[in-house]
């Protein structure tokens, strides 16, 4: 069975499967041997971190953060339930720096790897 792509018709907004060209074959392969760009290594690090933490999450977490260091500077500690979230915040800061450690080693790598985006680069 033939590949197929769609192709998007603008004025009307239809969409209509059309068989692939030899030049889109060729396309591809030109396209999978090509290094990946650095931009994509921050891409899949996002995509990454959204999964885990959302943009909602990462927010309310670093709120919190701010509150929880206002309570240890005006009363000199943490509670022990305030120190054990404190303590999520961090490890959760933590991973996500990491995340962004492997961009760094991956965008440093010549060439960049083809399987940048298998699990043994990321934490």
């Amino acid at each position: 069975m033939a590949e197929h792509k769609l192709v998007i018709n603008l004025a009307t907004k239809q969409a209509t499967r059309v068989p692939l060209t030899p030049a889109d074959i060729a396309q591809r392969a030109v396209d999978a041997a090509r290094p990946p760009k650095p931009h994509e290594i921050k891409y899949e690090a996002n995509t990454r971190i959204l999964k885990t933490y959302s943009d909602w999450d990462q927010q309310n977490m670093a709120a919190r953060q701010s509150a929880l260091m206002g309570l240890n500077m005006t009363n000199g500690a943490l509670t022990p339930t305030e120190q054990t979230e404190w303590d999520e915040l961090q490890a959760a800061y933590a991973w996500i720096k990491a995340m962004h450690d492997a961009v760094a080693t991956l965008q440093a790598m010549t060439p960049i790897p083809q399987d940048y985006q298998a699990d043994k680069y990321w934490p």
